[in-house]
């Protein structure tokens, strides 16, 4: 009887049984748009859909494609990816063999970006997905309850389809030449069993029914059953790889040992073995120095070494390049290619301020070279201090100016004071005749004579200082003038209407021009050295160049030449560079707090620099080629700064208030400040060595005797 059920199953084997594939793969794939929140879903079966395939298969298949990681990562956090980009998730469950392993894969635009490994821990392969797999390293308990649930959908899944007639296509029949073979094989069998019982081995007979019972039947259902196990199948790949690695690893500790192999019978040995007592002394070596190092540095690292392995895409890695930094420096907050894997130290400290180290001297030159060159010392402390009551603390107003005879005029409220810096003298030069008035601005002439003096009462008033008399008053304003300038005989005003007018002091209709480039009022005014630009700047945070007025012209639609608008506060502080005419500098208010460099010619900003303060007033320092820049709130301080790198050289403290006004002596050696503490402070500053001056006088001697030689 056993041997006819042999042969029924055998026969019904070869024509109905098909061998199972070596590797079976179920790829559960979802994918979307950046930006999107609609998400994609798919089960293939060796690159088949199993879509629609049978209502208990899409059960499975419905149960197995939820994912909740994948919408959280393309809808709420895009600014982990760029918007618009395809991300896809692929998770195949792998039947090879007998065993059943795992790859989880996610890839942006076909590139991969992450790797599930074994524990259930992220491997970023680009720099980009450095940050993603930070987010998803904090979902492992969620990671691997997925992970077991659609390990068990996979193989319900496997099951379903091996014992439908859906895994039909996907199997490999039994070729036909074997099924008379397989029946040869069974008579065989039957012959010998008929002997063997006929010889009276019932031993044998019993063990061969039992082996025909239950040992073939149960290697075909196990071949059958998916979800048993197959004792004889071959090793799986990815078990052959990690054995062949440990053993790789194991010998590869101590290369320069010898194996442990008698050489007795190749070679006599020289002496007696167990003879030599003498033993080596054991040395207490230090142990090794292993280097302190966080999560972060791990991933780096191992993101690092894997990609030493990878081929290089020489044809996009010029293009690229720069993107992957930018990506890098956002995500990560440094260049991964610039990252060092472990920091055998720490950076060094910086000495405490004053610390001198006493073995300097054992570094230092044998011999002093011929020339030194020395830094010039800058006082932080005033070289005077004269007093200036009831100066009008007004951001908007200039007060202060000094002229080519070394004189400085100062106005306080209603009155101007002259305080010579030669003698030491103070006159009082002129008073409004209302006390409610005050002066608003003050600019001398280029020779020094005459000062314009701007009133509250819409006015510009001409004075000779030598006779202390007015010779004009000038009215043509209809808001206080706040700043002036002169240019020759021009003398230009700016008024709180934001109106210019520029004046022809030598004729009985002085008005000959308005400029209307300002909406709000004009708080500072400046011709460059070369008379060819005025510069102006208002409380509505412009900055605007006009070109010079032509002789015998009266004009009221002049166009500004330059007009920019970078300033975010009111522009009172302007400054044209005496060496190079074409440069002009600007200062911002509390609201901008910049000082920017701009070239009138190209019309384009040279350099700028925050100076976390309210800019004032501004003044190049031709001695050094430095400027300086007087501050209001917060710091109320003077800085020089040098020309034109910015950087700052000194600073001058003192004022307990925000100064208000800066200007330069004539020799250029000293600047004065007003501030809000009713206090003027000269500060000598820029004082030239005195044989570079020497030398200087003398070139310009011998430069006057060859002009007067050719004349």
């Amino acid at each position: 009887m056993h041997c006819l059920g042999i042969l029924v199953m055998l026969w019904d084997l070869s024509l109905a049984f098909t061998a199972p594939v070596d590797t079976i793969i179920v790829q559960v794939q979802q994918w979307g748009v950046v930006g999107a929140h609609r998400v994609v879903d798919q089960v293939l079966l060796n690159g088949v859909s199993l879509t629609d395939a049978s209502q208990e298969v899409d059960n499975i298949v419905r149960a197995i494609s939820a994912d909740a990681l994948l919408p959280t990562l393309i809808s709420v956090n895009q600014s982990l990816l760029p918007k618009n980009h395809t991300v896809l998730r692929s998770r195949e469950c792998i039947l090879e063999g007998s065993q059943l392993h795992w790859t989880d894969r996610v890839l942006c635009d076909g590139e991969v970006y992450l790797t599930l490994d074994h524990s259930d821990l992220w491997t970023a392969h680009v720099p980009q997905a450095l940050a993603i797999k930070a987010l998803w390293d904090q979902e492992v308990q969620r990671t691997k309850t997925e992970r077991i649930r659609l390990e068990e959908g996979c193989v319900k899944l496997m099951r379903e389809l091996r014992l439908s007639e859906v895994q039909s296509a996907q199997s490999i029949p039994l070729p036909q030449f074997l099924i008379p073979v397989m029946a040869l094989l069974a008579f065989i069998g039957l012959v010998l069993i008929s002997l063997v019982l006929s010889k009276g081995y019932g031993e044998s007979c019993e063990y061969l029914d039992k082996m025909a019972q239950f040992g073939f039947e149960n290697d075909v259902h196990s071949i059958l059953k998916l979800d048993m196990p197959i004792t004889n199948a071959p090793m799986a790949r990815w078990q052959r790889k990690a054995s062949s690695s440990n053993t790789s690893s194991l010998s590869g500790l101590s290369p320069g040992k010898p194996a442990n192999v008698s050489l007795s019978s190749s070679k006599t040995p020289s002496k007696t073995p167990g003879k030599n007592k003498k033993q080596t002394p054991s040395k207490t070596g230090a142990d090794r120095f292993i280097p302190t190092r966080n999560s972060k540095q791990m991933d780096v690292a191992n993101f690092l070494l894997t990609k030493e392995n990878e081929p290089v895409d020489t044809n996009n890695a010029a293009g690229t390049s720069e993107n992957q930094k930018a990506w890098s420096l956002s995500l990560n907050g440094y260049n991964i290619e610039d990252a060092k894997i472990l920091h055998l130290g720490g950076k060094p400290l910086n000495a405490p301020e004053g610390y001198q180290n006493n073995l300097k001297v054992l570094y230092s030159q044998a011999t002093t070279p011929a020339s030194v060159k020395k830094t010039r010392y800058i006082s932080s402390v005033p070289d005077r201090i004269l007093d200036a009551p009831d100066i009008r603390n007004d951001f908007y107003l200039n007060l202060l100016d000094w002229n080519s005879r070394n004189v400085l005029a100062v106005a306080l409220h209603n009155t101007v004071y002259l305080w010579d810096a030669t003698q030491g003298d103070v006159a009082l030069l002129m008073k409004l005749e209302r006390e409610e008035d005050y002066i608003c601005s003050l600019s001398w002439t280029k020779e020094g004579s005459y000062l314009a003096i701007g009133t509250s009462d819409c006015k510009v008033q001409l004075w000779d200082v030598e006779n202390q008399k007015r010779l004009r008053s000038m009215a043509s304003h209809t808001a206080r003038v706040g700043s002036l300038s002169w240019n020759d005989h021009v003398l230009s005003s700016g008024s709180r209407s934001g109106h210019i007018h520029h004046h022809d002091v030598r004729v009985a209709e002085h008005h000959i021009a308005t400029l209307t480039g300002h909406s709000q009022e004009v708080c500072g005014l400046k011709w460059s050295p070369d008379g060819r630009y005025l510069a102006s700047g208002g409380n509505d945070n412009l900055v605007c160049v006009w070109p010079r007025v032509q002789e015998g012209s009266v004009s009221n639609n002049s166009q500004a030449v330059r007009c920019w608008s970078e300033h975010q506060g009111a522009v009172k502080a302007l400054a044209w560079c005496p060496w190079q005419p074409n440069i002009l500098a600007s200062g911002g208010g509390t609201s901008d707090r910049h000082i920017r460099i701009w070239n009138v010619n190209s019309g384009s900003c040279i350099s700028s620099l925050d100076t976390q303060s309210q800019i004032s007033s501004l003044v190049f320092a031709p001695n050094y080629k430095e400027l300086v820049s007087a501050h209001g709130y917060v710091h109320n301080n003077v800085v020089i700064w040098k020309y034109p790198s910015l950087t700052r050289v000194a600073e001058l403290v003192g004022h307990e208030d925000r100064v208000l006004s800066l200007t330069m002596s004539p020799d250029c050696s000293s600047i004065a400040t007003v501030a809000g503490d009713e206090t003027i402070r000269l500060w000598k500053s820029f004082e030239v060595d005195p044989l570079k001056k020497k030398a200087k006088e003398r070139m310009i001697k011998s430069t006057s005797v060859i002009q007067q030689s050719i004349r």
